[in-house]
Protein backbone atom coordinates (compact mmCIF):
# COMPACT_ATOMS: atom_id res chain seq x y z
CA UNK A 1 0.00 0.00 0.00
CA UNK A 2 1.35 3.39 -1.09
CA UNK A 3 1.80 6.05 1.54
CA UNK A 4 0.33 9.34 1.13
CA UNK A 5 3.50 11.30 1.28
CA UNK A 6 5.72 11.91 -1.97
CA UNK A 7 9.10 11.27 -2.34
CA UNK A 8 9.84 15.47 -1.39
CA UNK A 9 8.97 15.95 1.65
CA UNK A 10 10.43 12.75 3.27
CA UNK A 11 12.09 13.94 6.32
CA UNK A 12 11.45 17.28 6.13
CA UNK A 13 8.31 19.84 8.19
CA UNK A 14 5.84 20.94 5.85
CA UNK A 15 4.57 23.79 8.13
CA UNK A 16 7.46 26.00 6.58
CA UNK A 17 9.95 25.08 9.09
CA UNK A 18 8.04 27.01 11.89
CA UNK A 19 7.87 25.61 15.48
CA UNK A 20 5.47 23.85 16.65
CA UNK A 21 2.60 25.19 19.01
CA UNK A 22 3.51 23.19 21.69
CA UNK A 23 7.39 23.87 21.49
CA UNK A 24 5.70 27.46 21.74
CA UNK A 25 3.76 26.97 24.94
CA UNK A 26 6.80 25.21 26.40
CA UNK A 27 9.01 28.26 26.39
CA UNK A 28 6.25 30.73 27.26
CA UNK A 29 6.06 28.86 30.45
CA UNK A 30 9.86 28.67 31.26
CA UNK A 31 10.00 32.39 30.29
CA UNK A 32 7.54 33.13 32.98
CA UNK A 33 9.28 30.85 35.33
CA UNK A 34 12.24 32.41 34.79
CA UNK A 35 10.47 35.67 35.15
CA UNK A 36 9.52 34.99 38.55
CA UNK A 37 12.05 33.32 39.74
CA UNK A 38 14.75 36.21 38.84
CA UNK A 39 11.97 38.79 40.35
CA UNK A 40 11.37 36.42 43.86
CA UNK A 41 15.46 36.62 43.95
CA UNK A 42 15.42 40.21 44.18
CA UNK A 43 12.00 40.80 45.83
CA UNK A 44 12.04 38.21 48.60
CA UNK A 45 15.15 38.46 51.18
CA UNK A 46 16.98 35.27 52.67
CA UNK A 47 18.46 34.96 55.88
CA UNK A 48 20.20 31.62 55.39
CA UNK A 49 22.89 29.63 57.71
CA UNK A 50 25.55 29.60 55.15
CA UNK A 51 26.69 32.53 53.06
CA UNK A 52 26.74 31.06 50.05
CA UNK A 53 23.22 30.45 50.78
CA UNK A 54 22.63 34.11 50.16
CA UNK A 55 24.00 34.28 46.53
CA UNK A 56 22.97 35.13 43.60
CA UNK A 57 20.17 32.54 42.20
CA UNK A 58 21.89 29.92 44.43
CA UNK A 59 19.43 27.36 44.42
CA UNK A 60 18.53 27.38 40.62
CA UNK A 61 22.63 26.41 39.99
CA UNK A 62 22.48 24.13 43.11
CA UNK A 63 19.51 22.27 41.65
CA UNK A 64 21.17 22.31 37.72
CA UNK A 65 23.88 20.94 39.33
CA UNK A 66 22.24 18.25 41.32
CA UNK A 67 20.55 17.40 38.23
CA UNK A 68 24.16 17.12 36.25
CA UNK A 69 25.42 15.21 38.93
CA UNK A 70 22.24 12.62 39.20
CA UNK A 71 22.47 12.00 34.90
CA UNK A 72 26.25 10.73 35.44
CA UNK A 73 25.55 8.84 38.31
CA UNK A 74 22.76 6.72 35.94
CA UNK A 75 25.35 6.73 33.23
CA UNK A 76 28.15 5.01 35.22
CA UNK A 77 25.61 2.90 36.32
CA UNK A 78 24.64 1.67 33.21
CA UNK A 79 27.20 1.38 31.94
CA UNK A 80 28.73 -0.90 35.41
CA UNK A 81 25.01 -2.75 35.59
CA UNK A 82 23.86 -3.90 31.87
CA UNK A 83 24.11 -6.95 30.60
CA UNK A 84 26.31 -8.03 27.32
CA UNK A 85 24.17 -6.94 23.98
CA UNK A 86 24.28 -10.77 22.47
CA UNK A 87 23.94 -11.84 26.03
CA UNK A 88 21.15 -14.55 25.06
CA UNK A 89 22.41 -14.95 21.52
CA UNK A 90 25.74 -17.31 22.60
Amino acid sequence: MPSNKSPAHKGRATNGGAPKAGSRTWVAIAAVAAGLSLAAEFLISKHDSFEIGNSFAFYGWMAALSCLIVVAGAVALRSLLSAPEDLYDR
